[in-house]
C-alpha cells in the first residue's frame, strides 16, 4: 500500500536512519510497522497494549528497543533537550494534534535539533473535503464543531487545519524545502537546504493571517499553495529535497 508507512520506510532505508521520532502515535499502527533500529514515540495518551507491543517484537526484534514517552510534545521538548542535542532523530513523523498552531510548534521545535540531512514528514496536509478540514483540538471536538454549524457529511476522516503549516513554512523560511505528496491525506516533506547558516527556531509572534485562511483559499490553488506533487513524481520530490534513493 502506498501510504505513510511506505514513504517513511523508504526514507529510513535510503537514508540509513537509525533514530526515528514519531509525535502522535495513538495505537501505533504506523510506529510499530516501521523497521528502524531505534524508535521513540511521544503522545500524552498512548493506546498501545502490552500484547500489541509483544507481537510487534516477535515480528521485528528492533521493536524491543522502542521508547514510549507519554507526554505532550511541548513537555517532551522541554525535558529531553540534552538527549535531542546529543542524539537527534534523523527522521521525524508528526501526526499529533491536528491543529495549525500545535503542528507548527512541533515542526519548529524539531528543527532546532534536526541534522543537516534530516527529514520531517507531516500527515494530513491535504484535507480532501471541507468537512475533513474542520478545526478542532481532537476528533470529538471537530465533530462537535461541525454539528454546531448544522453541517452534515462527517465521514470520520479528519485532517483539521494542519495544512496551513505548509504555506507558512514556504512563506517564512527560505532555508527549508517544503512540499506535499498527494496521497494518504497529504504527506508533507520538510528538509533543510544545504549551505544555509544554522539558526534557532521559536514560535512566531503573529500567525493571525494564516489562522484565518479558509478551505476555499486552499481549493482555489491547492497545487501551488501546498507544492502538491503526485506520487509518480516522488523521485523528483526527493531530488528537490536533496535526498538520494
Amino acid at each position: 500500500m502506498i501510504d505513510r508507512v511506505f514513504l517513511i520506510q523508504l526514507l529510513v532505508d535510503n537514508l540509513n536512519v537509525d533514530r526515528y521520532l514519531e509525535i502522535g502515535v495513538f495505537k501505533g499502527d504506523c510506529f510499530l510497522q516501521l523497521n528502524v533500529p531505534r524508535k521513540i514515540c511521544v503522545d500524552p495518551h498512548i493506546q498501545i497494549s502490552f500484547w500489541k507491543k509483544l507481537k510487534s517484537i516477535l515480528r521485528d526484534s528492533n521493536n524491543q528497543n522502542n521508547q514510549y514517552i507519554e507526554l505532550t510534545s511541548d513537555r517532551y521538548f522541554d525535558l529531553y533537550h540534552d538527549t535531542l542535542s546529543h542524539e537527534p532523530p534523523q527522521l521525524v513523523f508528526i501526526d499529533g494534534l491536528h491543529t495549525f498552531e500545535q503542528t507548527l510548534q512541533d515542526v519548529l521545535n524539531i528543527l532546532n535539533y534536526l541534522p543537516e540531512n534530516g527529514v520531517i514528514v507531516l500527515h494530513d496536509c491535504s484535507p480532501p473535503t471541507e468537512v475533513s478540514a474542520t478545526i478542532g483540538t481532537s476528533l470529538e471536538d471537530a465533530k462537535q464543531n461541525l454539528l454546531a454549524k448544522h453541517d452534515g457529511g462527517w465521514t470520520g476522516s479528519w485532517c483539521g487545519d494542519t495544512w496551513k503549516v505548509i504555506p507558512f513554512l514556504k512563506d517564512n523560511y527560505p532555508e527549508l524545502n517544503v512540499s506535499v505528496l498527494d496521497f494518504d491525506f497529504g504527506l508533507g516533506v520538510v528538509t533543510k537546504k544545504k549551505n544555509f547558516p544554522k539558526k534557532s527556531y521559536s514560535f512566531p509572534t503573529d500567525i493571525t493571517s494564516y489562522q484565518q485562511l479558509t478551505y476555499d483559499f486552499l481549493t482555489n490553488d491547492r497545487q501551488n499553495i501546498l507544492n502538491l506533487i503526485d506520487f509518480s513524481q516522488l523521485p523528483l520530490v526527493l531530488k528537490e529535497h536533496e535526498i538520494s534513493i
